[in-house]
């Protein structure tokens, strides 16, 4: 990919994630909010929420026909509102504070933008099951839980091609119970990640150091 258009389709993603957050607040999930339940919660815990997000998030943005192009699943169908001055985007929609360095790169007229709103409000979340751990994995999580650690991502992570079976994605920590290469270190270093190696069993306890990692 070449690397302007890798560039213009960071910029893109920031300006919509800005604009995701803003229209829950402004419209479809803080409507849905009640009493102290979070924005995040309410997207996860509602199926058609995240879809009532992207139909307020084409709306921020200036657009028309915006019921129709979802029925349709056809971003092609919106239109431009006409007493709009809005071009690739304002203040209103898509800029803000935050993303002012992706400013030159922000297009409200993105196809993709637009045809991944129209299919984020067609869709709905639908809560996957939890694996089931069996063997030495149960056992880690009930060591985990005995010493306060909160429950680990259900996906694992990999760096340098090492999986790393128990990921906190939200601390950026991950564990395995086997060595962790080197290579696989200085790769989630990069990133901001830190790696252990669990002791050789779950009766063994869990390291001081990955407790206060958590009780920060």
């Amino acid at each position: 990919m070449p690397a302007e258009m890798l560039r213009n389709l960071c910029g893109l993603r920031n300006a919509l994630r800005t604009l995701l957050a803003d229209a829950a607040r402004r419209g479809g999930c803080a409507r849905l909010c009640l009493g102290r339940a979070g924005v995040l919660s309410r997207l996860v815990e509602e199926p058609e929420a995240l879809g009532k997000v992207a139909r307020e998030a084409l709306n921020l943005m200036h657009f028309d026909k915006v019921d129709k192009a979802i029925a349709a699943g056809d971003a092609s169908l919106l239109a431009n509102l006409g007493d709009e001055a809005c071009v690739h985007g304002c203040y209103r929609c898509l800029l803000s504070y935050f993303n002012q360095p992706d400013h030159e790169l922000i297009r409200r007229g993105s196809a993709e933008a637009k045809q991944m709103l129209i299919d984020l409000a067609r869709g709905q979340v639908i809560m996957a099951a939890a694996p089931v751990r069996e063997g030495e994995a149960a056992e880690w999580e009930a060591a985990f839980k005995a010493a306060g650690i909160p429950p680990h991502d259900a996906a694992a992570v990999s760096f340098a091609e090492q999986e790393m079976a128990f990921a906190w994605r939200s601390h950026y920590f991950a564990a395995r119970t086997t060595p962790v290469s080197d290579a696989a270190r200085e790769a989630a270093e990069v990133k901001g990640w830190m790696l252990i190696e669990l002791p050789g069993i779950a009766a063994d306890g869990v390291a001081a150091t990955m407790v206060s990692i958590f009780g920060e």
